[in-house]
């Protein structure tokens, strides 16, 4: 499952108002749109075809629409909810520290000698697969 967020241009629906659209993309020109009902509870998965003549606005209803000044708090509420940090300062800092591990690592790799194009390969691969990015 591969899920977009696709936000509309504020300039198009007025600056107050942000339109949602989340998508399970299936391929290149279909997507599946997540509604919810709050009236009957219900969730469902609409199926949209994108063409380059009409806009995904005008095809669909948005998931749902935010008021554009909440988008930041939406954010940072969701990263946290997911275990992230709402403080790109913060982030900053654990990026860095992590950086600053990988070169020790390579510092001493390079000393050991057992640097090689194979072993930076099956580094970078495990790093990939450690973040969910393979």
């Amino acid at each position: 499952m591969a899920i977009e967020i696709m936000l509309n241009n504020p300039y198009t629906f007025g600056a107050f108002d942000t339109h949602i659209w989340i998508s399970n993309k299936i391929d290149a020109s279909e997507r599946l749109i997540y509604h919810f009902d709050p009236s009957t509870g219900m969730i469902s998965w609409d199926s949209l075809h994108l063409n380059e003549v009409a806009p995904v606005a005008e095809q669909m209803q948005p998931s749902f629409r935010v008021h554009t000044e909440l988008l930041p708090e939406l954010a940072r509420a969701i990263n946290g909810h997911l275990g992230g940090t709402d403080d790109q300062r913060e982030m900053r800092k654990l990026l860095d520290r992590e950086s600053g591990r990988v070169d020790k690592l390579l510092d001493r790799m390079l000393a050991a000698g057992e640097i090689n194009a194979y072993n930076v390969q099956k580094f970078i691969d495990t790093i990939r697969e450690s973040q969910g990015m393979r």
